[in-house]
């Protein structure tokens, strides 16, 4: 999957900012003393043996551990993930209880490693993470919203001849064709507060929160 260029000069230079979607489908991370994981532990542990280390400390277990690497996603940084539950519970992703997610956001090159450091989520729901990996498009035309679009790509608007046309520029957060199109990508989760970053923004964002 390729990642942001450094100059936006296409309309796939649009990228959901990876921190600030966890922080705003997933909350404020939690410390590791309030699970009572001991710190020089969790330092020897090493990345394999940290999930363990939780499993030990909260009585939960591992249900599912991914990488959206592997799935369609419009992430700056990928981010591989797992949730924790109580053992009896059958549903991870809405869990009758609490749920602690695991992540580690990728730092660039191969997906196989160079993920920064760990940081643990407590949640209720793993729905509002899971549904919003993927830009949605408002799409308008001499100040009229077009319908249809949905959550497709601007590549699937048929009607729109020019998308891909070498004057088409990105003007105020939206993709500008010569014939007036106009295409502004948002994030659909709930709380509204992940952002969209274009080019080299999303590029330093992400490099510098990843750490």
């Amino acid at each position: 999957m390729s990642r942001p260029q450094p100059s936006p000069t296409h309309w796939t230079d649009a990228w959901i900012d990876t921190p600030s979607l966890i922080s705003a489908t997933l909350g404020p991370e939690v410390e590791l003393e309030s699970l009572g994981v001991d710190p020089d532990e969790w330092l020897q542990a090493g990345w394999d043996g940290e999930v363990p280390l939780i499993e030990a400390a909260t009585g939960f277990v591992e249900q599912v551990r991914d990488n959206t690497y592997n799935g369609d996603n419009d992430l700056s940084a990928d981010i591989v993930f797992s949730v924790l539950t109580a053992p009896d519970e059958g549903d991870w992703i809405y869990p009758q209880g609490e749920a602690l997610v695991v992540l580690n956001i990728h730092r660039g090159g191969d997906p196989r490693g160079n993920y920064g450091h760990t940081r643990i989520y407590r949640v209720d729901s793993m729905s509002d993470f899971l549904s919003s990996l993927r830009l949605q498009w408002t799409v308008t035309r001499d100040g009229e919203q077009i319908d249809g679009c949905g959550d497709e790509r601007p590549d699937d608007w048929s009607e729109c001849p020019d998308l891909d046309h070498e004057d088409s520029a990105w003007i105020d957060g939206e993709w500008v064709t010569p014939s007036g199109w106009r295409f502004c990508p948002w994030v659909p989760c709930e709380s509204g507060m992940a952002e969209v970053r274009v080019g080299q923004d999303a590029l330093d964002a992400t490099e510098e929160a990843a750490r």
